[in-house]
């Protein structure tokens, strides 16, 4: 009599399976992996830019605010289109009496570059940006009462989208911009500031902000 046959079922997985298991399983891995760092690098990015846009706001809150009672007569140099101009020194009213005003001393706001990193094209400071410099509010300018203050650190050599050519190249209407840049167009002064800085990835970040105010005749 025969005895009948019994199938033994298989068990484990045969050399090829594990294999292509292996494979597949190390492709997700590797897809999770490039995933969770563009993400991260997404996220150091991100935060970067943040602070640069409330840091570039603030600055330019503080400009315009200083700026804003200046009287346009008083303005020097005159910073008209296209050239525009990286530095304004103006005067403030002090009194206002029987129809004409007391102007106070003169302030200055200014882009002014570092000792450590002047003004030649090499990035002495080693901070990634060559010639980035400061924006400096002075008062009191030529008194022994002057005072100085940095209103921003990382301020962009020229105005973001710009560069040293003779032209304009980021279609604002000013030529070889700096990255603290005053142009007056009737009784309008648009102030333009671009701040730089690097990521922790060691990407290059940059915020550009801009206001219009109304000067005094």
């Amino acid at each position: 009599m025969r005895r009948p046959s019994i199938r033994r079922k298989r068990a484990g997985f045969t050399l090829v399976e594990v294999v292509v298991s292996s494979a597949v399983l190390g492709v997700l891995l590797l897809a999770v992996g490039l995933t969770t760092l563009s993400g991260n690098r997404a996220y150091k990015a991100g935060m970067t830019q943040n602070r640069l846009a409330v840091e570039s706001q603030r600055v330019l809150d503080r400009v315009a605010d200083a700026i804003a009672m200046g009287g346009a007569s008083g303005l020097t140099p005159n910073p008209a289109a296209p050239l525009g101009s990286s530095t304004l020194t103006y005067r403030t009213p002090n009194t206002y009496s029987g129809g004409s005003i007391t102007w106070g001393a003169s302030s200055r706001v200014d882009f002014q570059y570092l000792a450590r990193d002047p003004n030649n094209g090499v990035d002495d400071d080693r901070d990634g940006f060559a010639d980035d410099g400061v924006i400096v509010l002075t008062r009191d300018v030529g008194l022994a009462t002057e005072t100085r203050t940095v209103l921003a650190r990382g301020v962009r050599e020229y105005l973001e989208g710009e560069t040293p050519n003779g032209l304009d190249d980021n279609a604002n209407g000013l030529v070889d911009e700096r990255g603290l840049a005053f142009v007056l167009v009737g009784d309008q002064l648009t102030i333009r500031i671009t701040l730089v800085a690097r990521d922790d990835n060691g990407a290059t970040q940059a915020n550009t902000v801009s206001t219009s105010i109304k000067v005094r005749n």
